[in-house]
């Protein structure tokens, strides 16, 4: 049985995963409705090439998000999750720093994207798994211990008797 605080430090790490997922999935409303993204970001889409490119940006967010989502419920996902989603919001906070004069939307969306950084890193931190004697990470898993079918010679049993 899992002990209470670890199943309350579960859930709200899972919690914290959706909301950082949520953030990520809520501007994949621009990808159907081009016009929701002229306030969003403060930017006029002049041409179809701008409005194309902004409408596949809200795809591939939309796709992290919910990759963040899905991997609050699947643990096998959540270091693809979170790796991606923090790398996309790490990107753009990177892409704001470096570039003067954006328009104050623009920053706004920075800076949710940063509280939504800070979520994604409670998650992780709350979500990542016990470290396994003589294991050095807890998302790491010995390629023999997951891979290696019964009795093949190459399993935890054969590795500790060689």
């Amino acid at each position: 049985m899992i002990p209470p605080v670890q199943m309350r430090r579960t859930r709200l790490g899972q919690a914290l995963l959706v909301v950082a997922g949520l953030i990520n999935v809520l501007p994949g409303a621009g990808a159907v409705s081009p016009g929701s993204m002229r306030p969003a970001y403060g930017v006029d889409i002049t041409g179809e090439t701008t409005e194309v490119l902004l409408r596949h940006r809200a795809v591939l967010l939309a796709l992290v998000g919910v990759l963040a989502i899905v991997s609050a419920f699947r643990p096998v996902l959540r270091p693809a999750a979170i790796t991606g989603n923090a790398i996309s919001m790490g990107a753009f906070l990177l892409l704001v720093l470096s570039t003067p004069a954006l328009s104050p939307q623009v920053v706004r969306v920075a800076q949710v994207d940063a509280a939504a950084l800070l979520v994604l890193a409670a998650a992780a931190v709350l979500l990542r798994p016990a470290a396994r004697s003589g294991s050095t990470s807890g998302w790491r898993r010995s390629r023999t211990r997951c891979c290696s079918p019964p009795g093949s010679g190459t399993g935890p049993a054969a590795v500790g008797a060689r």
